[in-house]
């Protein structure tokens, strides 16, 4: 059962910056970044209740080789995953839930 996937503004916003700032230090890690996102927003799209509740009803998921978390809220009566955040791990955690 694949789910439509919704990003905040804040998400891509995080996800836009996150790829700047990888291919500033090497042209090509940008893009690796973006392919390790990719692979977990696949999988979340696909199995989106795999992953452990961490505040409430929200969801986290790592991303492979790189310190982030993709903070998402699934709702199953509509099929749809929602991309609160896309969260770098070396961050504060209370600033993981908080609207922007």
């Amino acid at each position: 059962m694949a789910c439509q996937i919704i990003f905040s503004t804040p998400a891509a916003k995080e996800i836009q910056k996150s790829f700047e700032w990888y291919e500033s230090l090497q042209p090509g890690l940008g893009s690796r970044f973006i392919s390790f996102v990719d692979q977990i927003i696949s999988v979340v799209e696909l199995y989106p209740e795999s992953f452990p509740c961490k505040r409430n009803r929200f969801r986290e998921a790592s991303v492979k080789k790189f310190p982030y978390l993709l903070v998402y809220d699934f709702l199953p009566e509509e099929k749809t995953v929602f991309i609160l955040h896309v969260f770098h791990t070396h961050r504060h955690p209370s600033k993981k839930f908080r609207k922007r």
